[in-house]
């Protein structure tokens, strides 16, 4: 990361200290972290004012997902890894939590839109970290020094309670929002963008398929978190209005395919089979020794 800025911040951190997070700088923390995910912020109001109070509340920084914890004899507890899980989904709640929690940091995978850092992190002044890729876990868990409180463990589980976390060198991360509500991934996306026609020119369309791909890669399903409690909106590409007849013909073109390749594979297996056994009665033939002459 020699040719990426690198910035180390202390926390709590005000705002003149997040000015130096750039958009595609890479971001260590020192200070106190904590955890949420979907079960605590929809639980928000049972008790959360008490217990943020108790960890000082202002600028705790939110996490979503935590790993790899084991308990000690002595009731407390040690955590070796920790990783995170897609933001969108959050982002119902981020104005209530805001208000409540005095974050002025999330952490997370993916990055939300950037209406929603307009709409919610700038009038905060609050800037989203993402982490670099999958398998990072256990790097992320040598940052962290001590666990100093688990809340609603029993009533939520392990993935879902709020772990407050002591960290030095907690990272890395990179800033895909900065104060002005700037995103990182959009804007490399917009780079892209413009080449993905030529980059999939003459390809052959794939055999299987999930629903809402499509061969046009402009126009792929992208789920937002503008409206989860009712199902997620669609945007960025619409789901295919292809009729319910030409998706019912689609389907059964490729349960045909599928069933045509294994019957290949299974002819070839049988086949194999039968021609191996007469193989072996060959050899056992030939092995069998002349009577001896009396």
């Amino acid at each position: 990361m020699a040719d990426l800025k690198t910035v180390h911040i202390d926390l709590p951190a005000g705002t003149e200290n997040l000015r130096q997070l750039e958009i595609g700088s890479v971001a260590y923390l020192s200070g106190r972290v904590f955890t949420a995910r979907e079960g605590r912020l929809q639980a928000r109001d049972r008790g959360w004012r008490r217990h943020a109070g108790r960890q000082g509340r202002a600028r705790h920084h939110q996490f979503p997902l935590l790993a790899g914890r084991e308990h000690q004899s002595d009731g407390s507890y040690t955590v070796g890894a920790v990783t995170a899980t897609a933001s969108f989904r959050f982002a119902q709640w981020l104005d209530g939590w805001f208000k409540i929690s005095g974050c002025n940091i999330i952490i997370g995978k993916g990055g939300m839109t950037s209406e929603t850092y307009r709409e919610h992190f700038v009038p905060n002044n609050a800037v989203y970290l993402t982490t670099v890729g999958y398998g990072t876990g256990a790097l992320l868990g040598r940052g962290i020094k001590h666990v100093a409180g688990v809340y609603w463990l029993e009533e939520l589980g392990l993935a879902q309670a709020v772990w407050v976390l002591d960290v030095d060198k907690f990272g890395p991360f990179l800033v895909e929002s900065d104060l002005a509500g700037n995103s990182l991934f959009e804007r490399e996306n917009a780079k892209i963008a413009p080449g993905l026609a030529q980059l999939y020119a003459g390809t052959r369309p794939a055999t299987m398929r999930r629903y809402g791909e499509t061969d046009d890669k402009t126009k792929e399903v992208i789920l937002t978190g503008c409206s989860i409690a009712g199902g997620a909106r669609m945007e960025s590409g619409v789901a295919s209005k292809a009729s319910i007849g030409k998706r019912i013909a689609d389907e059964l073109k490729e349960f045909l395919i599928i069933a045509a390749y294994l019957y290949v594979c299974f002819t070839a297996l049988a086949y194999l089979k039968a021609q191996f056994s007469r193989l072996r009665a060959s050899r056992s033939r030939h092995s069998v020794s002349p009577p001896s002459k009396p």
